[in-house]
C-alpha cells in the first residue's frame, strides 16, 4: 500500500481534470500536455509524466518522469545518434526547467516549457548531465492500495 499526501492526490484529480482545457489551449501552439499516470517505482506507486527532452511541454509536478533523449555517440568512423530513455525525479527536472519555463499555478503548479531553437546554456548542461534510472525502475501500475489518508488504528509517525 502506498500512501500519497492529501495534496499529492488533490493535484493528480485537478491535473486530470483540468488537461483538457490545457491542451485546447496550448495545443495548437504545440505544446504537448501530457497525462499523469501511475508507476510502482520501488515499493511505493507514484505519479509519472513522458517527456521528450526539448520537446514544448507542460510539465506538472509528478514524483518521475521518463525522459526520452538523443544523443551522438562515437562510432568506428562516424557519429551516430542514439535514442535513451530512463527515469528521472520530477522534482530534479523541474528545478532544471524552472528558470527556462512559464509558470502557472491553475489547475495546478506546472510549467510551460515552450522549447526553441536554443536551450538557455546552463540549463542545456544541466539536462546533459541528468541521471536516468532503467525504464524498467518504474512500472506502469494502478492507482489500486493508494489512499491519501491514515488508516483507522494506525499512528503517523513522528518526524
Amino acid at each position: 500500500m502506498s500512501r500519497w499526501a492529501p495534496e499529492e492526490s488533490e493535484e493528480w484529480f485537478r491535473y486530470g481534470s483540468g488537461r483538457a482545457a490545457l491542451e485546447a489551449e496550448l495545443g495548437p501552439q504545440g505544446i504537448a500536455v501530457p497525462r499523469l499516470q501511475a508507476a510502482k517505482h520501488g515499493s511505493r506507486v507514484r505519479s509519472l509524466i513522458a517527456w521528450d527532452e526539448g520537446a514544448p511541454s507542460v510539465i506538472p509536478r509528478s514524483g518521475l518522469v521518463l525522459v526520452r533523449r538523443e544523443r551522438l555517440r562515437r562510432g568506428l568512423l562516424f557519429l551516430r545518434k542514439v535514442k535513451e530513455e530512463g527515469i528521472a525525479e520530477g522534482s530534479t527536472l523541474w528545478s532544471i526547467l524552472e528558470g527556462a519555463s512559464e509558470r502557472r499555478e491553475e489547475p495546478v503548479p506546472l510549467l510551460v516549457y515552450r522549447g526553441g531553437a536554443e536551450l538557455p546554456q546552463e540549463v542545456a548542461a544541466r539536462l546533459e548531465v541528468l541521471d536516468l534510472e532503467p525504464v524498467h525502475c518504474a512500472k506502469r501500475t494502478s492507482l489500486i492500495g493508494v489512499i491519501d489518508f491514515v488508516p483507522a488504528g494506525r499512528q503517523e509517525a513522528c518526524p
